[in-house]
Parts: C-alpha cells; sequence; structure tokens
C-alpha cells in the first residue's frame, strides 16, 4: 500500500520530464535579491548563514539546515546575514501545473522545516549528475532524483497534491531546446521553429504555462548559469559571459547587478575579503 502511494505521488504531481534544475551559491554578508516573481515551484536549503525571505509583505527566517518551499506567483525579496556568508542551494520545477487546491494544501505547511539527510542525498547526487551534463538539463536520473526530493518533503509534510491538465506538448519541447541551446546565440523564432509553430503561438503557451514568454525563459536561464559560473569557477566575467550566451560581458553585468544587486566583479570581492 505504502509503495503504491509513493508511485501514485510521483505521478501526480509533476508532468513527465517536469524539468528540474539543481544549484548552489555563497551570498557575501549584506546579500540581498529581489524583488523577483517566481514562475516555478522550487525547495531553497540554508546550509549556514541565514536568510530573511519577504513573500507579497509577509516576512519569515530561513536558519542553518532549514528548507522552505517557494510557491509560483509571489514577490519575494531575499536578505542575507550581515555577518557571515549565508551558503544557498534550490532544487527548482521549473514548470510545475498546480491546481489551486494543490496550492491551497502547500500554503498549509511550515513555512520551514528541518533538512534531514535523507533529502541532502538525494540533492547532492542530483547535484553531482547535473554538473555533468553542463549544456542540457532534463536527464531522466536528474528528474527521478528531483521527484524523490520533493516526495521526501512532502510525505515528511503530510502533504497530498492534483495537477492541472498538462501545457501543450511543444511547450515541453521548446523548453528543453531552450535548455540546450542557451549557451549560444538563439532568436525567438528559432525556438519556435524548433517545434513547427509561429513566435506568437508558442509565446501564447508559454505565457499561460509559465507566465513568461521563450525569450524571458531564455535570458533568465543565462543569469542562472552565469550567477553559478562565477561562484564556482574562476572564469573572467567575459568568459562567463560568452559561455551562457551573452555576446556583450557588459550587458551581462548589467543583468547580474539588476538580480543580485552586486556587479560580478563587486560579488568576487566580497567573498574574499569575507572568507
Amino acid at each position: 500500500m505504502f509503495a503504491l502511494r509513493v508511485i501514485m505521488f510521483l505521478v501526480n504531481i509533476f508532468n513527465i520530464n517536469q524539468n528540474f534544475f539543481f544549484g548552489e551559491i555563497i551570498y557575501p554578508p549584506g546579500g540581498r535579491l529581489g524583488p523577483i516573481v517566481r514562475r516555478s515551484l522550487q525547495l531553497m536549503i540554508i546550509h549556514s548563514g541565514e536568510v530573511n525571505v519577504t513573500v507579497d509583505n509577509r516576512s519569515y527566517r530561513v536558519g542553518p539546515r532549514e528548507v522552505t518551499m517557494m510557491k509560483p506567483g509571489g514577490s519575494e525579496l531575499y536578505q542575507f546575514s550581515k555577518k557571515s556568508n549565508t551558503h544557498q542551494s534550490w532544487c527548482t520545477a521549473r514548470a510545475p501545473v498546480l491546481s489551486d487546491d494543490t496550492l491551497k494544501k502547500l500554503n498549509s505547511i511550515p513555512q520551514t522545516f528541518p533538512w534531514t539527510s535523507r533529502m541532502e542525498k538525494f540533492f547532492s547526487l542530483a547535484l553531482e549528475s547535473q554538473k555533468m551534463l553542463p549544456d542540457c538539463h532534463g536527464s531522466p536520473v536528474i528528474d527521478f532524483l528531483a521527484q524523490a526530493l520533493f516526495y521526501e518533503v512532502f510525505v515528511n509534510m503530510g502533504v497530498g497534491v492534483g495537477v492541472k491538465p498538462q501545457p501543450h506538448p511543444n511547450v515541453d519541447k521548446a523548453q528543453q531546446f531552450i535548455l540546450c541551446n542557451f549557451h549560444r546565440t538563439l532568436s525567438g523564432q528559432e525556438i519556435a521553429s524548433s517545434v513547427g509553430m509561429s513566435y506568437q503561438h508558442l509565446a501564447r503557451l508559454f505565457r499561460i504555462a509559465f507566465g513568461c514568454t521563450p525569450m524571458e525563459m531564455l535570458w533568465t536561464i543565462r543569469i542562472e548559469q552565469g550567477a553559478e559560473l562565477l561562484y564556482s569557477t574562476g572564469l573572467s566575467v567575459a568568459e562567463i559571459a560568452i559561455r551562457v550566451g551573452f555576446q556583450d560581458p557588459f550587458h551581462f553585468s548589467k543583468c547580474i547587478k539588476k538580480q543580485f544587486n552586486f556587479s560580478p566583479r563587486e560579488l568576487r570581492d566580497k567573498l574574499k575579503s569575507s572568507s
């Protein structure tokens, strides 16, 4: 009976080929992110340090070895510890199609809960697997580990969920195309052509599924990937910009500044001075 409940849970909460993304970052003392409007379902883990999260004018603290679940649609502001670095990681389900009833149930769970050793095992395996696929995410192994991680969280919280009908299949195909090609010059028309649609039609489907256009998703992915390389490699800002699809390092720096409130070099300098 328990095994059947596990299988049904994994079938019902996420679409097939949901496309999960794992990441981690270290914010320097006083770091800040936002405000941003979320279009995804995300588990955010704080390993060390702390963060004050404000969602639609409601604030709460996430401390070391704690997890919080961020739901789509909220306006979010993150203010990290002023005294120390904050090591944060996350698992994002890029396009969960959640029913109103599901969102209501998710809103009923505690805002924070402990990060268990079992959760950490799933997360670590998925993050390492993802690092082996730097240019194309969406591996079935990663998807399975992500679903197991979300399941572990939900089962600890005692939550059951359901979904709305799946979006148009070309939406998933176009999203996969973006994830596999974000590092090169890419136009909206090329994305649409990859699934045999006009850009206007595809953009309309994307707004229904994700709340953004294909090109907006493309730039979001580029910024996410650029930030990860900035923190995890010694590559120059210009090299990172080229690797993640920016033609101009100044544009990359402007986007990082807008997203994180620090320029790429300021971010690195603050990390060095506080280490």
